[in-house]
């Protein structure tokens, strides 16, 4: 009986996994046709905003803008760099951003195997794009949102 279960789940997962090719994914819109270098161009290319941030010096002025804003530094975290496990990026406190900017990595006890390893690194990726969005994060994007929450 246990042999009948056992044998029949592993044709299901067979399955399932056969219809989990990257061409299956592409056509659910769930991967980019063109990878992670797609994905690293999107990124690359929605900078300006970004740019005109740091250069003014004016944060996001409403919530959409700061979702945007943490949204393109954890795209930006995670595309550029193999990095272990999304949570650990999620839970980064704000003095670990000022870590992160000067020692290039970061360690976060916030992930699936915690238990097993302890800590996890979180690494800045060696790239122009993310160094501007932690420097805007620590620059511009923090104090404005600590000012707009105080008063």
């Amino acid at each position: 009986m246990g042999g009948t279960i056992r044998k029949r789940m592993g044709k299901e997962i067979k399955i399932h996994q056969s219809e989990q090719t990257v061409e299956v994914l592409i056509a659910k819109r769930e991967w980019p046709e063109g990878g992670l270098a797609q994905l690293q161009d999107t990124i690359r290319n929605d900078m300006q905003w970004v740019y005109k941030m740091l250069r003014t010096g004016q944060g996001p002025i409403n919530k959409t803008q700061y979702n945007k804003f943490m949204n393109q530094l954890s795209a930006s975290l995670y595309t550029f760099q193999s990095q272990g496990r999304v949570g650990a990026i999620e839970d980064l406190k704000y003095p670990q951003a000022s870590e992160l900017l000067a020692d290039n990595t970061v360690m976060s006890t916030k992930f699936k195997t915690m238990a097993k390893f302890g800590y996890q690194p979180v690494l800045l990726p060696p790239c122009k794009e993310s160094t501007v969005l932690m420097k805007a994060y620590i620059g511009v994007v923090r104090p404005k949102v600590l000012i707009t929450f105080l008063f």
